[in-house]
């Protein structure tokens, strides 16, 4: 990984390279969600070491939303949208701190969307339900589309609103991928299904350097330490952690840098392993 010219770092947004793309983590914002939800199988004991190592909250504890921009020199790239304004006041950030950066959402032809949870999408559209990126396509997996408008989510009332607002009210500008895909040379999309059944990670690869993307196959450092571990929002809890355990095997194999969308800012480090032990070494 190459820094830019100044090393910039801050609360809003961290510029680096992949190679020759030039990448941007754009932070939204973030949320409290219920520890016992995050990091259910844990025990008492583990959880009181997570609360000392990495600050977490005894019953709540706060979730970045790190957005990622890639400039490949012939697109610009969002990965993810944020949490977007309706839910939370603490995010929602995304679109203003892309313009605090020079980045204007007109030109933004791409928007990857790892899968349809609320605080992932909540930033396609403005309060009017107008794209924020009026001029990209939004890449999702037909998997995760299925998932997302099937009878069973749609029998909830409020997940249906918020699916045609932010998901259907493009549908014009969805792009589906039914498998593992180089949508460009340098920017994968791997399917990796568990957290949902069509959750999408991405591996960015230019002249030589790779970075990986994990969405929400990891949200937490500590999913790395403990795979087992799994949060109460995985859809199929045991293809999740079959699905963790195979990334972080790849991306230690590999030794790729690692971007994770809710770890604290600016979410990039390296996993390792120490024989069977998995951690995280941050930048």
């Amino acid at each position: 990984m190459k820094k830019d010219l100044f090393g910039t770092k801050n609360e809003t947004a961290y510029h680096f390279k992949v190679g020759d793309f030039t990448c941007i983590i754009v932070n939204d914002g973030y949320a409290t969600f219920p520890t016992k939800d995050l990091f259910t199988g844990l025990s008492e004991c583990e959880i009181e070491k997570a609360i000392c190592q990495y600050g977490i909250g005894k019953y709540v504890t706060e979730i970045s939303f790190l957005c990622l921009y890639v400039d490949t020199g012939e697109h610009k790239i969002i990965i993810d949208t944020g949490f977007g304004k309706d839910y939370v006041q603490t995010s929602g950030n995304l679109v203003e701190n892309l313009k605090q950066n020079g980045i204007n959402p007109e030109d933004i032809d791409i928007v990857i969307l790892s899968h349809a949870h609320e605080d992932h999408c909540g930033g396609n559209v403005d309060a009017e339900c107008k794209p924020n990126f009026p001029n990209a396509k939004y890449i999702i997996s037909r998997k995760e589309l299925d998932y997302c408008t099937s009878d069973d989510m749609l029998s909830d009332n409020c997940y249906a609103n918020f699916i045609e607002k932010y998901i259907m009210s493009l549908k014009d500008k969805l792009c589906i991928i039914d498998k593992d895909e180089e949508i460009y040379p340098g920017i994968k999309l791997l399917l990796t299904p568990g957290h949902t059944p069509g959750l999408l990670a991405v591996q960015i690869s230019s002249n030589g350097e790779s970075l990986f993307c994990v969405t929400d196959n990891i949200s937490h450092p500590i999913y790395i330490e403990n795979p087992e571990c799994y949060m109460n929002y995985d859809e199929d809890v045991k293809k999740a952690i079959e699905t963790r355990k195979k990334i972080m095997s790849m991306i230690v194999d590999n030794n790729m840098l690692t971007f994770a969308y809710h770890f604290d800012f600016p979410g990039l480090g390296y996993i390792k392993r120490d024989k069977e032990r998995y951690f995280l070494k941050k930048i």
